[in-house]
């Protein structure tokens, strides 16, 4: 994103699937924080060796600037969505959760 990497912030087990999150932020240093770009959701099907990953937008298509550091699925909504639970750092201390749609 902006010719800045993801950085990888959680994951987690559902079934054959793994699900991850990372993060993008305008830094050139792995550790030092910097402002956020975005950030990203993957799924990974172990049994077929495949994985789709999507930039997190809002609703509206917006795209979605906070930085997400961990993720649950918390619930199968039908066959090939999901229902994410996923947790945000604002880097000033706060955190927030913020529910996500998953389609595949």
């Amino acid at each position: 994103m902006d010719g800045r990497p993801a950085g990888f912030s959680g994951a987690t087990f559902v079934g054959d699937r793994l699900f991850v999150t990372a993060s993008v932020e305008d830094t050139a240093d792995a550790v030092l924080d910097g402002p956020v770009l975005g950030s990203f959701v993957g799924v990974l099907d172990l049994k077929k060796n495949t994985g789709t990953f999507a930039r997190l937008v809002w609703a509206d298509g917006r795209a979605y600037h906070g930085k997400v550091e961990g993720l649950a699925v918390r619930r199968a909504l039908a066959e090939g969505r999901w229902e994410l639970l996923l947790v945000t750092d604002d880097d000033a201390g706060g955190s927030t959760a913020v529910l996500a749609e998953v389609v595949l």
